[in-house]
């Protein structure tokens, strides 16, 4: 069974598609249903229980956008610091449940307030509905306890294959889906790199310093790995990012960039790979899920 036939088969029982239904599409195709006309009118409501759906959300073309609305929606969790109840309904084991508030500080106001104009259902009713289905409708959509990559999407329930997911007994979403937190003080650097990184299956934080980064680090508990610049202002550049690190979170992965290779420490390695500016994304991308394949959990 694929992301339509999930979604379809609720239809069907219910002779037809509830708002929640609608709601729980919406909330996986929000940037690519939003503003290309009523969600009712594209996902045929109204029609017969047996015409499925159509225009934007039918076939392969439907099945990407699912997939890629569940890896947007995975990394609007991740960054509102809730990555460790994602991955509860992604791997293999109980769901942890989440609270309709959690959920609406997770999903934003401006999503939230789409869904209700769409669906017509009362804030309360809303995201009560949703904070109860979503756990097992990701569940449902993760078989294998991973989330598809794109070459898998197509594949998924059509020929009968599941996502590949090496690590899926720890508990972890695989190695296509570290955590990463890219750290750069040039805003428009940091804000291409993190782009690449989300194109490269990553779930991404961004902090602008050395002190920001020991922040989230401090807060949220589902990074794998860091990549710093060297030379930031604040009371930690990159080297000394990279040594706090290794004191604090030994398991977290650490690797540096620096337009200049002198800015490389050399007698006394400190990161688990170093990238002269300017760097190819994709290496780096690749450099760090390798390392991140191997790497046991966090130490707390």
């Amino acid at each position: 069974m694929d992301m339509l036939d999930v979604l379809d088969g609720a239809r069907s029982r219910s002779r037809g598609m509830s708002p929640l239904t609608m709601a729980l599409i919406g909330v996986l195709a929000y940037h690519a249903l939003k503003g290309q006309r009523r969600l009712a009118d594209i996902l045929g409501v109204g029609l017969p229980s047996g015409s499925g759906f159509r225009g934007i959300l039918s076939g392969a073309t439907g099945r990407s956008v699912l997939a890629a609305g569940l890896r947007d929606l995975l990394d609007c969790f991740h960054e509102s610091g809730q990555g460790d109840r994602a991955k509860s309904w992604v791997s293999i084991g109980p769901n942890k449940p989440i609270a309709p508030h959690e959920l609406a500080l997770v999903l934003g106001e401006e999503r939230v307030a789409w869904l209700i104009h769409e669906t017509a259902m009362p804030r309360d009713e809303l995201m009560a509905g949703l904070g109860g289905a979503l756990p097992e409708l990701v569940d449902r959509l993760t078989p294998g306890g991973c989330v598809a990559t794109e070459e898998e999407v197509d594949g998924i329930g059509v020929q009968g294959r599941s996502p590949t997911c090496s690590s899926s007994e720890s508990g972890q979403l695989g190695p296509a889906t570290p955590s990463v937190l890219i750290v750069e003080d040039e805003i428009i650097l940091r804000m291409a790199t993190a782009d690449e990184f989300r194109e490269g299956g990553f779930f991404v934080n961004e902090a602008a310093n050395g002190d920001e980064a020991v922040e989230m680090l401090r807060s949220y508990s589902n990074i794998d790995a860091v990549f710093s610049d060297v030379r930031m202002p604040g009371t930690l550049d990159g080297i000394g990012l990279a040594e706090w690190v290794r004191l604090h979170y030994p398991n977290i992965r650490m690797f540096l960039t620096s337009g200049t290779l002198d800015a490389f420490p050399t007698n006394q390695p400190v990161a688990d790979g170093y990238f002269p500016k300017p760097y190819v994304a994709a290496q780096v991308e690749r450099a760090i899920k390798q390392v991140c394949e191997k790497t046991v959990p966090h130490a707390e």
